[in-house]
């Protein structure tokens, strides 16, 4: 039997439980932020070639993809679980909003 990501995602929160992962969590996202780096280094010209860093950020956003999706799986297990998918919803609706605002002060200054 083919285990779903959702699947595979559970199984090794489980194993690994929420402290080992939320540390994990903590470094990739550490890994993340030195890759980003990378990637403007290397398309000013100094450290590495863009198709590198831009390989290796994808990992990394990978890699903090994966741990995100372990510590939600914590999270809804929660007596009153935490809706993240919603909180993501309006987040990027009030980011929405704030770009149509953005767009109408350019369009007023011009």
């Amino acid at each position: 039997m083919v285990k779903t990501r959702n699947e595979k995602i559970k199984e090794i929160a489980r194993f690994y439980c929420y402290e080992g992962q939320t540390e994990q969590l903590i470094e990739e996202c550490a890994e993340l932020i030195q890759a980003v780096q990378k990637i403007k280094r290397a398309a000013q010209g100094s450290g590495g070639t863009v198709e590198e860093t831009t390989a290796q950020m994808a990992e990394e956003i990978a890699d903090v993809m994966i741990m995100c999706e372990q510590v939600k799986f914590y999270l809804a297990a929660l007596d009153e679980p935490v809706e993240i998918d919603s909180i993501i919803n309006k987040k990027l609706d009030r980011q929405l909003t704030r770009i149509e605002v953005e767009k109408k002060k350019k369009k007023g200054g011009n």
